[in-house]
């Protein structure tokens, strides 16, 4: 399923954010914005040289206590692998499968069955599923 694009990504942000009673900040928007121009899964730290870039200076505390929110927020998913967030993909169980490239770091989500654990004396239980490999680019 493809990616939400960019506008309609930043709509539906925006919507969520003001659903949980955050209000719509300027760091936050740039960082939507920054986060739906790209495919690719993004760290902090690249999120900072491509704000900085365009003349918006954050520091890394910032992007990361606005990156917290997105997540809490399922707007964006953190792709453990390579310590990086991208646009959540909105498919329609948010149960996904991650296809990480090693090389460029491209991600492709793929949508998978809902499934049930049960973890005996766990609870929070989160499901990492990140399979990494080459993409078709990089191969």
């Amino acid at each position: 399923m493809p990616h939400l694009h960019q506008e309609t990504f930043i709509e539906k942000a925006l919507e969520k954010l003001k659903q949980h009673a955050f209000k719509s900040t300027r760091a936050r928007n740039d960082i939507l914005e920054a986060i739906a121009k790209h495919d690719k899964a993004l760290s902090a730290y690249e999120l900072q040289d491509l704000l900085k870039n365009e003349g918006k200076n954050y520091s890394a505390i910032t992007i990361y206590r606005v990156i917290d929110t997105l997540l809490e927020l399922d707007i964006v998913h953190k792709v453990h692998s390579i310590n990086s967030f991208m646009k959540c993909c909105e498919h329609k169980n948010h149960l996904h499968r991650l296809l990480v490239c090693k090389s460029c770091h491209n991600v492709k989500p793929v949508e998978r069955a809902a499934t049930e654990l049960h973890i005996n004396g766990f609870a929070q239980v989160e499901v990492i599923d990140e399979v990494l490999g080459l993409c078709e680019k990089c191969h």
